[in-house]
């Protein structure tokens, strides 16, 4: 083979090479835009409702502030009637997200048992979390921080919470299910 063949084969294996990175970049770009125009159109919808409901005022009133969430709840509920599973966590997020836990998981020296055992010592059994459900403190974890960090960013008013195996995306002022994503945290075979 001659020193031209070599150079031509080399270009085009580098060619293809750069081919594949940028394919598998924009299989990540794309399911990562998909999350972010979600979360946008969330985000939009909410801050049209926020407007036709009592505003959150600091207060000593429990039953103000429980009203004021109530409002936001029931019409965000109102608003997003046929809201599904997966309407935000679409399968290609869900894939995506569940090896970001993964990841953070190991790399953190996280134990999901021993996640799983904390939920259960705060507060009382869970039930699995359903799009449009009111959230509930008491049967959710707090994320561990290498898993927020491993995690897209989201708007102030929104969370992710570990409810059991469960991800699930939340409202914070509504208390209310915006997604879930199922056996989010890895070796579910594992968990007590």
């Amino acid at each position: 083979m001659t020193l031209q063949g070599v150079v031509a084969i080399a270009v085009v294996a580098m060619v293809s090479g750069v081919g594949v990175s940028i394919a598998s970049r924009g299989y990540h770009d794309d399911w990562l835009r998909a999350f972010e125009h979600a979360i946008d159109r969330y985000s939009t919808r909410r801050r049209t409702i926020d407007a036709s409901v009592p505003a959150f005022a600091l207060s000593a009133d429990v039953e103000r502030i429980r009203a004021a969430t109530e409002a936001r709840a029931d019409a965000l509920r109102r608003a997003r009637a046929g809201a599904r599973e997966g309407d935000v966590f679409s399968p290609a997020v869900g894939i995506a997200l569940r090896r970001r836990i993964a990841g953070a998981i190991a790399a953190g020296g996280i134990d999901p048992k021993a996640l799983l055992a904390d939920m259960r010592e705060e507060g009382e059994e869970w039930e699995r979390p359903s799009v449009n459900g009111r959230f509930s403190w008491t049967t959710a974890a707090a994320m561990p921080p290498s898993i927020i960090a491993a995690l897209p960013h989201l708007p102030e008013s929104l969370q992710y919470r570990f409810v059991g195996v469960d991800l699930a995306l939340v409202d914070v002022d509504a208390r209310l299910i915006v997604d879930v994503l199922p056996d989010a945290l890895p070796n579910r075979a594992a968990v007590p």
